[in-house]
C-alpha cells in the first residue's frame, strides 16, 4: 500500500485530493493530512509516508519550504507540488527544492491520474529494490542483518527450492525476473547459486501464500518451499537457519 500526505490549508481543496486519491489511485491510502508545512514535518517524523501532496501557498511554512526539508532529509518520499500560479520562478524553485512533479491548479482528474501513476511506479520500484537488498545482505555468509524489514510492519519471508540442493555459497547470482503475476509489493532474490528464490513480502498485504509459491516455482519440474511470519525489527539473518533446515 502506498501512503500519502496531502497539505493544503482550504479544506474544500484537501477533500478533493483525497477524493481522487480513493477513486482514481489503486493500491493507494492517504496516511495523513496537514495544514501547512510545519505540521507537516511534525507528522512526518511518526508517520511512514511514501509520497506528499502539496500546495505552495500556505502559512507559516510554505510548500516549497516543506518541499526542501524533506529532500535533506527524508529524500526517499516523492513530493508532488499543485499550485495556482503558472509563473516559471515557482516551477525552479521547485526543481530546486527536490519535487518530483508540479500540477497546476485547477487540477484536471486525468492529469492527476497520469502523474499519480508515474510516482507510484517508482515508489513501489524503490521499495522492492530495499526489500531486495535486505534480502542479499541476510544471505551474505556469516551474515547477522539485524536493520527491520524495510517497511514499517512485519513480513512473511521464505524460500522456494527449486528442484535441487546445492552445496555451494549462499550469495544471490542473478536478479530474479518477476513474474507479471506476482504482488507487486513482492521481493525476491536467488539464493545458493540459483537453487532457491528467497522472498519476502508485506503481511498487510493479504495474498494467498501458497499461490504465490507456485507462481515463483513454475518453471521447475518440482520444488519444496518453507515460508514464516516474522514481526516488525525482524532481521533477515535468519534465513540462512531456515535454509539449512
Amino acid at each position: 500500500m502506498i501512503r500519502v500526505m496531502i497539505v493544503e490549508d482550504e479544506p474544500a481543496s484537501a477533500r478533493f485530493l483525497t477524493q481522487l486519491l480513493e477513486t482514481r489511485c489503486r493500491g493507494v491510502q492517504v496516511a495523513a493530512l496537514a495544514e501547512d508545512g510545519q505540521a507537516a514535518i511534525k507528522t512526518l517524523k511518526n508517520t511512514m509516508v511514501d509520497i506528499v501532496i502539496t500546495d505552495i501557498q500556505m502559512s507559516p511554512m510554505d510548500g516549497l519550504r516543506l518541499a526542501g526539508w524533506i529532500k535533506e532529509n527524508m529524500p526517499d518520499i516523492d513530493t508532488l507540488i499543485v499550485s495556482g500560479h503558472n509563473d516559471f520562478e515557482y516551477a525552479k524553485g521547485a526543481i530546486s527544492s527536490g519535487v518530483a512533479e508540479y500540477l497546476l491548479k485547477p487540477i484536471r482528474p486525468s492529469e492527476f491520474s497520469s502523474v499519480m501513476e508515474k510516482l507510484i511506479v517508482k515508489v513501489r520500484q524503490r521499495k522492492r529494490e530495499k526489500c531486495e537488498e535486505w534480502l542479499i545482505r541476510g544471505l551474505n555468509p556469516g551474515s547477522n542483518e539485524q536493520s527491520p524489514f524495510p517497511c514499517q510492519c512485519g513480513a512473511t519471508l521464505g524460500a522456494v527450492r527449486l528442484g535441487g540442493v546445492s552445496g555451494g555459497t549462499r550469495m544471490p547470482a542473478r536478479k530474479f525476473e518477476y513474474p507479471s503475476d506476482c504482488p507487486e509489493s513482492l521481493a525476491a532474490v536467488y539464493a545458493r547459486e540459483g537453487y532457491e528464490v528467497c522472498f519476502a513480502l508485506p503481511v498487510q498485504d493479504s495474498v494467498d501464500i501458497e499461490g504465490l509459491v507456485s507462481v515463483i516455482a513454475r518453471d521447475a519440474a518440482y520444488f519444496t518451499a518453507f515460508y514464516n511470519t516474522i514481526p516488525y525489527g525482524g532481521s533477515s539473518g535468519c534465513l540462512p537457519d531456515m535454509l539449512d533446515k
